[in-house]
């Protein structure tokens, strides 16, 4: 970890989603519930700021040579994000 100062934060979640997180924790391998949260914010910040400069991604299955889009739900604009990173 960098030696940026770390900021503490609580969210609330339902026991499920708590569930959901530990399973992906497993899955991954990740060593903390808070490493697999810091992950997918960065994910999700890459699919959003190229979505917003009108990038498309697909998914396509094993096995299949379809494919289909991937919903990225975002309301910011290009702009926007030229301004700040990635």
């Amino acid at each position: 970890m960098s030696k940026e100062k770390q900021i503490r934060i609580t969210i609330d979640l339902t026991s499920r989603l708590y569930d959901r997180l530990g399973k992906v924790e497993d899955l991954v391998g990740a060593g903390s519930k808070a490493e697999v949260v810091r992950e997918a914010l960065r994910v999700y910040e890459y699919l959003v700021s190229h979505a917003a400069r009108g990038s498309e991604f697909r998914v396509i299955e094993k096995g299949s040579r379809e494919s289909k889009p991937l919903a990225v739900f975002t309301d910011v604009d290009a702009a926007e994000l030229a301004a700040g990173s990635p």
